[in-house]
């Protein structure tokens, strides 16, 4: 039995991690939060992180994604 493998499905970027917890950094209840993802070999163009906008869930307010 005889297995081939595509070794570009295995390079680049993972899949993005989910967002971080929203940390508030103004008065009204804005704030910010991050996700990450992994280079796992070869060429890896692109950030390896990204920040969005979100409002704080301990305001009354769910997180709004990007």
């Amino acid at each position: 039995l005889k297995f081939f493998f595509k070794p570009c499905n295995f390079l680049g970027w993972a899949h993005w991690q989910g967002w971080s917890q929203c940390t508030q950094t103004k008065g009204d209840c804005s704030g910010t939060h991050e996700r990450i993802r992994e280079c796992v070999g070869g060429a890896c163009d692109g950030p390896e992180s990204e920040e969005g906008d979100c409002k704080a869930t301990r305001c009354g307010m769910q997180n709004s994604q990007h």
